[in-house]
C-alpha cells in the first residue's frame, strides 16, 4: 500500500494567533480574565466558610444548645451575615467584571452581520456537523475505494453564546473545535481561548475558503443531505463492483458542505456540514460581509 501523509487541520497554541491589530485588546481582556479568576477563587473561599458557619449554627440550634451557647450563637450569627454579605459582593463584582465592547460600525456593515447572524441558524441546526482533524489521499487501488481522501472527524455544535468576559449588544457565533480552542465569532473579530490565554482574530485577517463535497458516508444518513449516488464498499478502478468480496454492499455518496477558516497567524480549522446549502448560505455571507469591513 502507498502510504500518503496527512494533513492535519489544527491551529497553532493561541498566544501565537492573535492579529496585531488587536494586541491592546487582548491585554484588556487578559487582564479582565485573571481578576475574575481571584474573584471567583475569593467566592469559593468564601461559600465554603458560609456553609461551615451555617452547619455549626445550624448545630447550636437546638435549644438546649442555644441556651448554653448564647454568646456563641450571636457571634455565629453575626459571622453569617458578614459572610452572606462578601457572597454578595463577590458576585456583584463578578457580574461587573467584564470588558464593555462598543461596536461603532456603519449601518450597511451591521445588517451584513445582522445577515450572516441570521444565516446562522439554518447552519447551526443542521442535522450533522463535524470537525475535520486529518485529511490524507487514499490509496484506491490498494484500498479498493472510490473515495478521493480518507479524513478523521468528529461531531461538534454550533451555537450562540454569550462570553462572560464581554459586555456586547451581540452574542457570538460559536463553533465548537475537536482538537483546540472554540471559536467565538463577533462582527470585528474572533476570539478563541484555552485556560492560560486569549486569542483575537481581526475577521479582516481570516480567509474562508468552502466547497460542496462528494462524501461516501459509511455512518448514519443525516435527513438533511442530499444523496448523489452509491458506489460499492469494494470497488474496482472504474467505480464498479469488485465481484472478489461476497459481502460487498452499498454505500450512499452525500452532498456535504465544507468550510475552511486559516489566516497566516495560525488559524486552520476545518468543518463538514451535512446541509451543503445552508453552509452556501453562510459562507458566501461571511465573504460578503468582510468586504464590507
Amino acid at each position: 500500500m502507498d502510504i500518503q501523509p496527512k494533513t492535519f487541520y489544527k491551529s497553532k497554541i493561541i498566544k501565537k494567533l492573535t492579529s496585531e491589530t488587536l494586541e491592546g485588546f487582548k491585554e484588556q481582556l487578559v487582564d479582565v480574565k485573571e481578576r475574575r479568576e481571584k474573584l471567583l477563587a475569593d467566592l469559593k473561599r468564601n461559600e465554603k466558610e458560609l456553609k461551615k458557619v451555617k452547619n455549626k449554627r445550624k448545630w447550636l440550634g437546638w435549644f438546649p444548645l442555644s441556651k448554653l451557647w448564647k454568646k456563641k450563637v450571636v457571634e455565629w450569627d453575626h459571622s453569617i451575615q458578614e459572610l452572606e454579605q462578601r457572597v454578595n459582593k463577590n458576585l456583584q463584582d463578578i457580574e461587573e467584571c467584564k470588558v464593555k465592547v462598543d461596536l461603532l460600525i456603519e449601518e450597511n456593515v451591521e445588517f451584513g452581520f445582522s445577515a450572516l447572524f441570521d444565516s446562522f441558524d439554518s447552519i447551526q441546526k443542521a442535522e450533522k456537523i463535524w470537525d475535520i482533524t486529518t485529511s490524507q489521499r487514499a490509496d484506491r487501488v490498494a484500498l479498493r475505494t472510490t473515495a478521493e481522501n480518507l479524513v478523521e472527524r468528529r461531531e461538534v455544535k454550533f451555537g450562540k453564546k454569550k462570553l462572560e468576559l464581554i459586555h456586547c449588544d451581540y452574542d457570538a457565533l460559536h463553533l465548537q473545535n475537536a482538537n483546540g480552542a472554540d471559536l467565538f465569532i463577533y462582527p470585528l473579530f474572533i476570539l478563541m481561548r484555552d485556560m492560560t490565554d486569549i486569542a483575537l482574530i481581526d475577521l479582516k485577517d481570516v480567509h474562508l475558503d468552502f466547497s460542496l463535497t462528494r462524501f461516501i458516508e459509511e455512518e448514519t444518513v443525516p435527513k438533511d443531505s442530499e444523496v448523489l449516488g452509491y458506489t460499492w464498499a469494494k470497488a474496482n478502478k472504474d467505480g464498479s463492483r469488485d465481484k472478489r468480496f461476497s459481502s460487498n454492499y452499498q454505500i450512499p455518496v452525500l452532498k456535504y458542505g465544507e468550510i475552511h477558516f486559516r489566516t497566516k497567524e495560525g488559524l486552520n480549522e476545518v468543518y463538514l456540514v451535512s446541509n451543503a446549502d445552508a453552509m452556501i448560505d453562510f459562507a458566501t455571507l461571511f465573504n460578503d460581509y468582510q468586504k464590507l469591513l
